[in-house]
């Protein structure tokens, strides 16, 4: 293994896992640092507009210490090369995006070419036992899910927490399955996660940027197409990042019954109601989702066992829960009659049994 050539321990041993963790940790403070640093000079600046949740400018691209951590961490756990290199291709792609203007179909046809390599290549396995109908499913899973992450990396600490918790829980997956170079491919952007989020929150001195959180969302479905044998088990597995769908599928119908077209910007996901018309802090909102994430995540897993019925059961009430939190929000914050309310309010309203809107 390229492990070996470069005198480190193989991926596995308790060890070399740890030293792994630590460089992913490294690569992603790194990468963050060098762009909060000199994203300027290299034009990665992120100028507020009418739809930013920021004010000023704050330099973008800080995600490339993650890119760093996934192509290194894959390279030496000997992985399948079609595994991760569509990943890094779209990221990169995404990082040319953060400096100039590439349009969505562009962007959208790459993703599309990059996911059915990537799709393929999970499934090229003899455990897997997915109907060969589903396939063009599964590409557009990867590339919604890519979307998707960057629909939510609109808030400090939220692509971040997210990409934390989703990668950690494939990491715990990995063990269990007892696949270390599986392991150490999640176990590594997780940490870079980690090593990002002190330049991002409370206070965000770099943005993660598409390079980021476009590859966030598109490794997430990738590894957890490769960490789950059928549709039951990828259900689980992409319930470890269900927050990313449940944000956006909400927002996009929302937007549809309004007459809105889907490609106008905006400022409609309900953690942007929470963070500018409730004026809740970025890092408390970001927790929030991390926490149902993860709720969401381990209710899916321990629902397994009992069948596709079951964990389907927790996708609806899990849903179920966001679009009620959504629905109340979206109560206040868009009839008009209330054009600011701290979201504290809100909350306190509604457990005292008090309508939301006067």
């Amino acid at each position: 293994m390229l492990g070996d050539m470069l005198g480190i321990l193989e991926p596995g041993d308790t060890p070399g896992m740890m030293i792994w963790a630590v460089a992913g940790y490294i690569l992603g403070a790194a990468g963050a640092w060098a762009v909060a640093r000199f994203g300027g000079l290299a034009g990665l600046l992120d100028f507020s507009s009418e739809r930013s949740s920021h004010v000023g400018v704050v330099p973008k691209g800080g995600g490339v210490g993650i890119l760093a951590a996934v192509v290194f961490s894959s390279a030496i756990s000997g992985a399948p090369w079609l595994l991760w290199v569509p990943a890094a291709m779209v990221s990169i792609v995404s990082f040319v995006g953060d400096r100039t203007h590439l349009s969505p179909a562009w962007r959208l046809g790459v993703q599309f070419a990059c996911a059915a390599p990537a799709a393929l290549s999970a499934l090229a396995r003899p455990e897997a036992a997915f109907p060969l109908p589903v396939y063009p499913l599964l590409i557009i899973f990867i590339v919604a899910a890519a979307n998707f992450a960057n629909f939510n990396d609109g808030i400090n600490g939220m692509a971040g927490i997210a990409g934390l918790i989703g990668f950690g829980l494939l990491f715990v997956r990995a063990i269990f399955l007892n696949d270390p170079s599986l392991e150490l491919m999640v176990l590594a952007p997780a940490c870079a996660c980690l090593g990002f989020l002190p330049f991002n929150i409370p206070k965000a001195k770099v943005f993660m940027g598409d390079v980021g959180s476009v590859l966030l969302g598109f490794f997430l479905a990738v590894m957890a197409l490769r960490l789950s044998r059928d549709m039951t088990g990828l259900a689980v597995t992409a319930a470890f990042f269900f927050p990313l769908f449940a944000d956006a599928a909400t927002t996009i119908l929302v937007r549809k019954r309004d007459g809105e077209r889907l490609t106008q910007a905006h400022r409609r996901h309900l953690y942007q109601l929470f963070a500018n018309q409730g004026g809740v802090a970025h890092w408390k909102i970001s927790a929030g989702y991390g926490l149902f994430q993860l709720l969401v995540g381990l209710a899916a897993w321990g629902a397994e066992g009992l069948g596709s019925l079951a964990v389907a059961l927790v996708w609806l009430v899990a849903y179920g829960v966001f679009w009620v939190v959504s629905f109340l929000a979206r109560q206040v914050y868009e009839a008009g009659a209330i054009e600011k309310m701290p979201a504290t309010s809100l909350f306190k309203n509604l457990s005292q049994g008090e309508p939301p809107l006067q």
